[in-house]
């Protein structure tokens, strides 16, 4: 994967899909770069219909160097463990939070 074993991984498992808010977390992950937090990386595992929309954004917006696809994998536990955060990002919970109290904990953290 290309991460640093001291490095700080926040990771989102979950399907692909409208509802689980795939968006929120990959502009929080863009955030983080742009305020220069390099020591942070991300992992987005799962598999559903927007696939392809979220391989393509992470390369347009350049992301692909912290933010690592890693799609569908039968045993998530590898993964989960490398993780320092799991999130799960649901748009119905996201309305009650601000994207920006999001943030704040991830960098509290």
């Amino acid at each position: 994967l290309g991460i640093r074993e001291d490095a700080f991984v926040v990771g989102i498992f979950a399907r692909l899909e409208p509802k689980k808010d795939h968006d929120t977390f990959l502009n929080m992950a863009r955030e983080c770069i742009e305020r220069g937090l390099y020591d942070i990386y991300f992992l987005v595992v799962g598999d559903g219909s927007r696939n392809q929309e979220v391989e393509d954004r992470i390369e347009e917006e350049d992301l692909g160097e912290r933010v690592k696809y890693i799609g569908f994998v039968p045993d998530v536990a590898p993964y989960m463990n490398i993780c320092n955060i799991n999130l799960m990002l649901l748009r119905c919970l996201l309305e009650a939070l601000k994207q920006d109290h999001l943030m704040n904990i991830v960098l509290s953290y």
